[in-house]
């Protein structure tokens, strides 16, 4: 079990986030959040702890992303989701807030 963005905190607490949704043969599409839906994904990236690998499989489309950047627009971080696991370069991740 690890802490998913540790040592990346500073800004996360002020950046702004956008979603989109990822579709392997149209691309990405952007998607309107409600305040209560970016608190949550600034609340995982924050303090959420990953705590076990799922699969070695990682997933191209059908997944959300949400971007994080600085008011002045330098990019931080972007998180993808895909039914409730991270998804990463190696596999997907199980993770709680």
């Amino acid at each position: 079990m690890w802490k998913f963005c540790h040592g990346l905190r500073d800004g996360l607490d002020t950046a702004v986030i956008t979603g989109y949704s990822m579709d392997c043969e149209e691309g990405s599409s952007k998607i309107d959040m409600t305040p209560e839906e970016i608190e949550g994904i600034r609340s995982l990236a924050m303090n959420g702890m990953v705590i076990g690998k799922a699969s070695d499989e990682s997933v191209t489309g059908g997944t959300w992303v949400y971007s994080f950047e600085t008011p002045g627009g330098k990019h931080l971080l972007s998180v993808e989701l895909y039914k409730g696991m991270i998804v990463a370069a190696d596999g997907m991740y199980q993770y709680q807030k």
